[in-house]
């Protein structure tokens, strides 16, 4: 976890290093702290995706610094945004700061866990996992297909895009093509045919696997 702590006051940010230090070792996670004395400071190497964890000073006459997460995703228009988490009072830092830390380590583990990052020839694309449909090789580049039918291509291969999907969810149904299987709508012994009506080739070598898959995440038991 890397946190950035934007504030002037070298005893509360000495006070909070030492707590998060201690905190490691209960969350078995190495924590990374950058020092910023103030917003001009921060704003010179600002950037969202370097940072989970920020600490802001409100003003130089309240001694209280919010909380933000970066890299939260809700239903709103702009896919990246900051999750005000709390407050933190620098008369409560050591029974402040725990229970905040905690909650934002749950909270951040179960958001990776959901999302991936990857990077087409123009931007950085935050997607949730289980809405991929499939992705699938073209002209040496992957394209990766959402359920609300946007398209994205990468730079990438197929054994890399497994390793960053690493979801038992996703399975390799031929040389250059990776299924979601929450979309499969009909599998046989050659083809897939997910829930928008493409069908997709299955390979010999994969369809005992694919097909074993299919089942049991169907719950299907018969012969």
């Amino acid at each position: 976890m890397k946190i950035a702590i934007c504030d002037d006051e070298m005893e509360f940010v000495n006070i909070m290093q030492k707590e998060l230090h201690k905190l490691e070792k209960q969350l078995n996670e190495k924590i990374e702290t950058v020092l910023f004395k103030n917003g001009e400071e921060l704003l010179e190497t600002f950037s969202i995706s370097s940072f989970d964890l920020f600490f802001f000073k409100v003003c130089k006459s309240i001694n209280v610094n919010v909380v933000f997460i970066s890299k939260f995703e809700d239903d709103s228009v702009n896919p990246v945004l900051f999750k005000s988490f709390g407050k933190l009072k620098k008369d409560r830092i050591k029974l402040d700061l725990i229970l905040l830390i905690k909650k934002a380590y749950i909270f951040l583990k179960e958001n990776k866990q959901n999302f991936i990052l990857f990077k087409t020839d123009t931007k950085i694309v935050r997607c949730k996992k289980p809405e991929i449909v499939y992705c699938t090789v073209i002209d040496r580049k992957i394209q990766i297909y959402i359920k609300d039918g946007n398209r994205f291509d990468i730079r990438s291969t197929i054994k890399k895009m497994m390793s960053t999907l690493n979801d038992i969810h996703f399975l390799k149904i031929n040389s250059g093509t990776i299924v979601n299987v929450a979309f499969i709508k009909e599998v046989s012994n050659k083809e897939v045919v997910m829930d928008n009506g493409e069908i997709l080739s299955l390979s010999r070598s994969n369809s005992k696997n694919v097909r074993n898959a299919v089942k049991a995440y169907w719950g299907y038991n018969a012969d």
